[in-house]
């Protein structure tokens, strides 16, 4: 698939078929994430994944809906995901190599890596979502992640279940700016 058409396609899709996802395209998807840049090229991702129903259900009870941290609700939709897999950082050898600055670098570095990977989900027929709204401490304690990572996101993955969002953009205009920031372009 060309990645205008990728681009064009990509959707954060909450619906899911009940369909299994093959371990190799996880695999494929991982791939696409770990060829994302990285500072130093110190890599500091570290993927987890699981086609584990009962793993999949703690990790979703581990989210929340928006920006409503210790709500009892949770993002249900994403019990339908055949697979999850998470993305985690690493941060001992960006800090050792950067200081304090090698976390932001590494933040960046594993957000890269995620969209490498939603790209790749979508060029393999699949669908996902980009998660960031859950408890981290109970997630990490569902798939034994050492206290020192983090979970940055997690990436639901399977087949459309007919979610077919089409959000809106903002207009380029109202984004780009010319030699300073507010100065039209």
């Amino acid at each position: 698939m060309e990645l205008e058409k990728i681009l064009n396609k990509r959707r954060s899709i909450r619906k899911f078929k009940n369909k299994e996802v093959s371990k190799e395209a996880v695999l494929d998807i991982i791939k696409a994430g770990i060829k994302a840049p990285t500072a130093g090229n110190l890599q500091p991702w570290r993927f987890i994944y699981t086609f584990d129903e009962k793993k999949i259900n703690l990790a979703v009870n581990s989210t929340y809906p928006g920006n409503k941290r210790n709500s009892e609700d949770n993002q249900d939709w994403i019990r339908e995901a055949p697979v999850l897999i998470l993305a985690c950082i690493d941060y001992s050898d960006t800090v050792a190599k950067y200081g304090e600055h090698g976390k932001n670098a590494a933040v960046q570095d594993v957000s890269a890596a995620i969209e490498n990977m939603v790209l790749k989900t979508v060029d393999l027929g699949l669908s996902t979502c980009w998660i960031s709204g859950f408890r981290e401490k109970e997630l990490k304690a569902v798939f034994d992640v050492p206290s020192d990572v983090e979970v940055l996101a997690f990436l639901p993955i399977g087949y459309n279940g007919g979610y077919n969002p089409n959000p809106s953009k903002k207009a380029l205009k109202s984004l780009v700016f010319k030699d300073s920031y507010g100065k039209k372009a």
